[in-house]
Protein backbone atom coordinates (compact mmCIF):
# COMPACT_ATOMS: atom_id res chain seq x y z
CA UNK A 1 0.00 0.00 0.00
CA UNK A 2 1.17 3.39 -0.87
CA UNK A 3 2.13 5.74 2.44
CA UNK A 4 0.14 8.59 1.76
CA UNK A 5 -3.09 6.78 0.93
CA UNK A 6 -2.42 4.59 4.26
CA UNK A 7 -2.13 7.91 5.93
CA UNK A 8 -5.12 9.58 4.24
CA UNK A 9 -7.44 6.83 4.75
CA UNK A 10 -6.92 6.74 7.97
CA UNK A 11 -6.46 9.94 9.09
CA UNK A 12 -2.86 10.34 10.34
CA UNK A 13 -0.80 13.45 10.15
CA UNK A 14 2.59 13.06 8.71
CA UNK A 15 3.69 14.32 12.25
CA UNK A 16 1.92 11.95 14.42
CA UNK A 17 3.29 9.02 12.27
CA UNK A 18 6.52 10.28 12.16
CA UNK A 19 6.70 10.51 15.97
CA UNK A 20 5.57 6.58 16.11
CA UNK A 21 8.30 5.77 13.61
CA UNK A 22 10.96 8.07 14.68
CA UNK A 23 12.01 10.35 12.60
CA UNK A 24 10.96 13.61 11.62
CA UNK A 25 7.94 14.97 9.87
CA UNK A 26 10.03 16.16 7.11
CA UNK A 27 11.75 12.59 6.39
CA UNK A 28 8.06 10.97 5.87
CA UNK A 29 6.97 14.39 3.86
CA UNK A 30 10.46 13.07 1.58
CA UNK A 31 9.18 9.52 1.27
CA UNK A 32 5.70 10.07 0.15
CA UNK A 33 7.10 12.68 -2.26
CA UNK A 34 9.95 10.56 -3.78
CA UNK A 35 13.00 12.93 -2.48
CA UNK A 36 14.27 10.62 -0.31
CA UNK A 37 14.44 6.43 -0.44
CA UNK A 38 13.90 4.99 3.13
CA UNK A 39 16.83 2.66 4.91
CA UNK A 40 15.91 -0.65 5.11
CA UNK A 41 15.88 -0.12 9.55
CA UNK A 42 13.38 2.63 8.82
CA UNK A 43 11.51 0.54 5.98
CA UNK A 44 11.07 -2.15 8.61
CA UNK A 45 9.59 0.35 11.42
CA UNK A 46 6.83 1.89 8.71
CA UNK A 47 6.17 -1.64 8.17
CA UNK A 48 5.88 -2.91 11.98
CA UNK A 49 4.32 0.50 12.80
CA UNK A 50 1.32 -0.18 9.55
CA UNK A 51 1.21 -3.63 10.81
CA UNK A 52 2.51 -4.66 7.59
CA UNK A 53 -0.32 -2.67 5.65
CA UNK A 54 2.97 -0.60 3.99
CA UNK A 55 5.75 -3.23 3.50
CA UNK A 56 9.17 -2.60 3.07
CA UNK A 57 8.41 -4.05 -0.63
CA UNK A 58 5.33 -1.37 -1.07
CA UNK A 59 7.83 1.93 0.04
CA UNK A 60 10.73 1.02 -2.51
CA UNK A 61 8.57 -0.21 -5.56
CA UNK A 62 6.32 3.07 -5.16
CA UNK A 63 10.14 4.74 -4.93
CA UNK A 64 11.46 2.82 -8.33
CA UNK A 65 8.63 3.03 -9.88
CA UNK A 66 8.02 7.28 -9.19
CA UNK A 67 11.78 7.29 -10.49
CA UNK A 68 11.90 6.23 -13.81
CA UNK A 69 8.61 7.26 -14.58
CA UNK A 70 10.00 10.81 -13.31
Amino acid sequence: MDLKYYLDSRNISRKEFAEMVGVDASTISNYIHFRRKPTLEIGRMIEKVTKGKVTIDDLLVHWETKKRHG
